[in-house]
C-alpha cells in the first residue's frame, strides 16, 4: 500500500511538470512535462508512488487520450512513411536484441529477464509477462532504449 504522501507529492509534480510542460510549448505538454520533471525529482534520490488502483485508473486516461488522437484522416499519408515504419521496426528490433545482450553480459542478468527488461512495452505487462515466462525482478529502466 502506498502511503497518501508519496502519492500527492508524485500527482502535485506531475501537475507542475504539466503546467511547465505547457508554457514552454512542449508537445504533449501534460504528459511531456509530467514525466519530465518527475524522472529529474527522481533521480535525484526523491521516492514517491502511485497505489495500483489509481495506475490502472491513469492508464486508461492516457490510452483514451492517445487513442482519441487518432482519425480516419490520420492515415492518409501511410503511403509515404513505408521506409520511416520499417525502420523503426527495424531499430526497435536492433536494440531490444543489442540492449538484451549487455545486460546479460554485463548486467548478470538470465536470458529472460535482459529480454523482457529490454523490450518497449507498457511496463506493467513486459513484467507480467517476463515473471511469467520464469524472469525475475523488475527491469533497470535507466537501460531500457
Amino acid at each position: 500500500m502506498v502511503a497518501a504522501r508519496p502519492t500527492m507529492v508524485a500527482l502535485a509534480l506531475g501537475a507542475a511538470g504539466g503546467t511547465i510542460g505547457y508554457l514552454v510549448g512542449l508537445p504533449l505538454p501534460w504528459i511531456m512535462g509530467a514525466m519530465i520533471l518527475t524522472t529529474i525529482v527522481s533521480l535525484s534520490g526523491r521516492r514517491f508512488g502511485i497505489p495500483k488502483w489509481l495506475e490502472f485508473v491513469m492508464a486508461a486516461i492516457l490510452g483514451t487520450m492517445v487513442g482519441s488522437a487518432f482519425t480516419p484522416n490520420s492515415f492518409d499519408g501511410v503511403g509515404k512513411w513505408t521506409f520511416s515504419i520499417a525502420a523503426v521496426v527495424l531499430f526497435t528490433i536492433a536494440t531490444t536484441i543489442l540492449i538484451a545482450a549487455i545486460l546479460k553480459k554485463w548486467g548478470g542478468f538470465g536470458p529472460i529477464t535482459s529480454f523482457f527488461a529490454s523490450a518497449p512495452g507498457n511496463v506493467t505487462n513486459i513484467i507480467l509477462i517476463g515473471r511469467a515466462m520464469g524472469g525475475g525482478g523488475r527491469p533497470n529502466h535507466r537501460s531500457r532504449p
